[in-house]
């Protein structure tokens, strides 16, 4: 909904005196897609040519403070836009170019995919300690979601409430190897959305050293943390993948019961990924498909945390699609967890499965089998 007017005023005054700013200075003010956690503007001060993205800030004061800490960091490191300034309610970054990846990706466009392979790479190869500690009140991914998720679940049948609570209970511990298990700073909130790459005459915006090339952006930087490993940010990548191609219109078949990122396409992100992380050669088959089945073990609680998220973007209502939907994925992701436990134990054609469907993608379309007969 539309902001109030006097509300709005505050927020131009709030973000023009960060800027430094003379009182008064009259701005462009418009309301941009995007941030669960707070409002996006971009904000253009009359008389000067650069544009800034406003972000105000509603969590705690020590989120808040990671918040500003990750997105200084990054951009120090080349890989999100520069901090002009902040305070503990807005953050104000320099409004970059670059070319949404959500076309190229969905289009299965090869270059499009080695692009953010690698620009994940960069990102899971970042320093930690400067960073900081960043996501303290978030470490606990499920139990962060499930906080803003639990006031909903009044409408919301039961089985769903006590499955929530049990998956918090158990964590996030699934035992993963490799690069995947990794413990490095990651995005938290990894899709195309939040992901620009290159366009024409940005090709050394960016840049974090003389000689380096503009490899993309990363924006939206709420839920960057220090201390995950690296599969959940590529698990959850991969599950929004999945649903992107639902709303692009994938359809379901009697080989797949829900969307999910193709396995050569994936296999295509892991090569670059893995290839970046290393020496820049070529990864093999086997390392490239041992990588993704442990991103696979990440993504059975990465779709948990999705599924909390619809609850909270449907506030409860049990009736809306993606209400709906929560419920379906509900005996899938109860599935999951047993299929990559058995897959995991030597079941070669199992692991096999999982490789080309996902995890959840297997325990559904297993699931509709079973219900035909």
């Amino acid at each position: 909904m539309p902001m109030k007017e006097e509300k709005k005023k505050r927020v131009v005054a709030g973000a023009c005196s960060l800027l430094g700013l003379p009182k008064d200075t009259p701005c462009e003010f418009e309301l941009m897609d995007g941030g669960m956690t707070g409002d996006t503007f971009r904000l253009t001060p009359s008389g000067e040519a650069k544009q800034y993205v406003v972000r105000r800030i509603r969590g705690d004061e020590a989120g808040n403070a990671a918040f500003i800490a990750a997105s200084t960091a990054l951009a120090k490191a080349g890989i999100s836009p520069a901090v002009i300034a902040a305070d503990q309610t807005m953050i104000i970054s320099e409004l970059v170019s670059g070319t949404p990846c959500t076309a190229g990706v969905l289009a299965g466009n090869a270059d499009t995919i080695a692009a953010v392979g690698a620009l994940t790479a960069r990102l899971h190869s970042c320093d930690p300690t400067a960073i900081g500690h960043a996501g303290t009140p978030r470490d606990n991914e499920l139990a962060f979601w499930w906080k803003k998720a639990e006031p909903h679940m009044g409408t919301m049948p039961e089985k769903l409430t006590a499955f929530f609570a049990k998956a918090v209970e158990q964590g996030l511990a699934c035992g993963v190897s490799g690069p995947a298990g990794a413990v490095v700073p990651t995005h938290g909130d990894l899709h195309m959305g939040n992901i620009l790459l290159p366009t024409p005459g940005t090709a050394t915006e960016g840049k974090a050293e003389e000689g380096d090339t503009f490899a993309g952006w990363l924006v939206d930087l709420e839920h960057v943390a220090s201390n995950r490993i690296a599969g959940s940010d590529i698990a959850y990548f991969f599950s929004v993948w999945g649903d992107y191609l639902y709303m692009a219109g994938w359809k379901a078949s009697a080989d797949q019961a829900i969307p999910y990122a193709p396995l050569d396409q994936r296999r295509a992100f892991a090569r670059s990924y893995l290839a970046a992380l290393g020496d820049g050669s070529t990864p093999s088959d086997t390392d490239v498909d041992d990588f993704l089945f442990q991103v696979e073990v990440c993504g059975e609680r990465q779709r948990v945390r999705l599924m909390m998220i619809w609850v909270i973007l449907c506030k409860g209502d049990p009736t809306h699609p993606i209400g709906g939907g929560a419920t379906q994925y509900l005996p899938h992701a109860e599935r999951a967890r047993k299929l990559l436990v058995a897959a995991a134990g030597g079941d070669a054609d199992l692991r096999a499965r999982v490789l080309a469907l996902g995890c959840t993608g297997v325990a559904a379309l297993l699931n509709a089998q079973e219900a035909a007969k």
